[in-house]
């Protein structure tokens, strides 16, 4: 068997206000940017939570006051809310990626991700000095599903917001969202 890459490049653009795009490289992400959600809200917010409680390296991204309200608002979703605590848990996330200065939640991620802060792979890599070779392949293993996970717990906010609007319809078919 071939072995395994476990941190495939994926490159993202941004343009700029000059008109020159950044192409960044991220770990082991796809940033695909697919917006064609026809899932169930309720049930892929059920899954996500369950991945976001699976990881077990790289669990500092999840810290983050962002990743915090993402993952309060995908219980709301996954719970089936009504609309006032389901758009509150929305707009809390809103707030809180904006102050996070990042463009995403995939952002901030990945911002945590390569900080590598409370990864205890990357810290023993660091402070012995020894190369990624001498890490326990279990050990690489693991991170490779935590990234994994992390990826999939990036669905895009316009997927997000698809799902509060589903759910709040649901909730409340009379009520229109402007």
């Amino acid at each position: 068997a071939a072995p395994r890459s476990f941190f495939p490049p994926a490159a993202r653009r941004w343009g700029s206000a000059d008109g020159v795009s950044m192409t960044t490289r991220a770990i082991g992400f796809d940033l695909g940017e697919r917006d064609e959600d026809t899932s169930r809200g309720d049930v892929e917010a059920l899954a996500l939570i369950e991945d976001a409680a699976s990881v077990l390296f790289l669990q500092d991204p999840l810290r983050h006051e962002c990743s915090q309200a993402y993952l309060a608002l995908l219980q709301q979703i996954s719970l089936k809310a009504g609309p006032n605590k389901l758009f509150s848990a929305y707009g809390e996330f809103f707030r809180s990626l904006r102050r996070s200065g990042k463009a995403s939640f995939a952002d901030v991620v990945l911002d945590e991700i390569i900080a590598g802060r409370g990864n205890p792979v990357a810290e023993a890599v660091a402070r012995t000095g020894a190369s990624i070779s001498s890490v326990a392949p279990v050990d690489l293993a693991a991170v490779a599903a935590d990234l994994d996970l992390l990826q999939r717990l990036c669905v895009s906010e316009a997927t997000i917001l698809k799902w509060c609007e589903r759910a709040a319809a649901a909730a409340s078919p009379s009520r229109r969202q402007p």
